[in-house]
């Protein structure tokens, strides 16, 4: 569990339990169409205290939230209920950030492998009236050549949690391993999309929990000769 003491600022409480069994109620109850490609936990304000639903979408748009208003699946149980008690006291913004975390969380989780989720390109959350935030999306666009989660690169500590994240589902869920360097501090993954190889590594592995990750495009050739492929 040290890895996600590491990446979340809360530890676990008493709604998490609660949150990942509506998601297993979910799971085996439920069977989308494979054309889900988008699911978004979407957020909103009741006379019950805050109430969080799950819906999917045959779309995504990581530059026009209006995808997730194209409701292609909805499940049966699909409220999730923070609780008067929970709620009493809590922002909006207190809110979004509970639920990137218990998402994020159960991405990060054994659980996550099996559920309807993993089978997504992606994954969001947010209130109807504001702007959602992406927490899982499978995809490397071809410009991109390098994700950094170095905090001094990207602009701030929140930038660099959100793509040592992406990192992390990236290298977990998406791109497939292929050799190792460095005695393992250099690892080599290929995208089954596009072919392209992508090594990650950890420029400051002395600071504790081995330091920022980033992941960076390598060439056939450069790949070649570092890891003789």
């Amino acid at each position: 569990m040290n890895i996600f003491n590491r990446i979340f600022k809360q530890k676990p409480d008493e709604l998490r339990p609660k949150f990942e069994k509506w998601l297993e109620r979910i799971n085996h109850k439920e069977k989308p169409d494979e054309s889900i490609v988008g699911f978004n936990f979407g957020l909103l304000e009741s006379p019950k205290g805050y109430v969080m639903y799950l819906t999917g979408s045959k779309t995504f748009d990581k530059d026009n939230d209006d995808w997730a208003a194209e409701v292609d699946f909805a499940p049966r149980s699909k409220y999730f209920e923070f609780g008067k008690t929970f709620s009493k006291d809590k922002t909006w913004k207190d809110i979004q950030k509970c639920s990137e975390e218990l998402i994020d969380y159960y991405i990060l989780s054994d659980k996550f492998e099996k559920s309807i989720l993993s089978k997504s390109t992606a994954i969001t959350t947010g209130f109807d009236d504001g702007q959602l935030t992406i927490l899982y999306w499978m995809k490397i666009e071809a410009h991109e050549t390098i994700i950094e989660s170095d905090s001094t690169l990207v602009g701030s500590e929140e930038e660099a949690r959100r793509a040592n994240l992406r990192i992390l589902h990236l290298t977990h869920h998406h791109l497939v391993k292929t050799a190792t360097a460095n005695e393992g501090w250099a690892i080599l993954y290929q995208d089954p999309t596009d072919q392209r190889y992508w090594e990650l590594t950890f420029p400051k592995s002395y600071y504790h929990g081995c330091g920022p990750r980033k992941l960076s495009y390598l060439s056939n050739p450069d790949a070649t000769l570092k890891y003789n492929i």
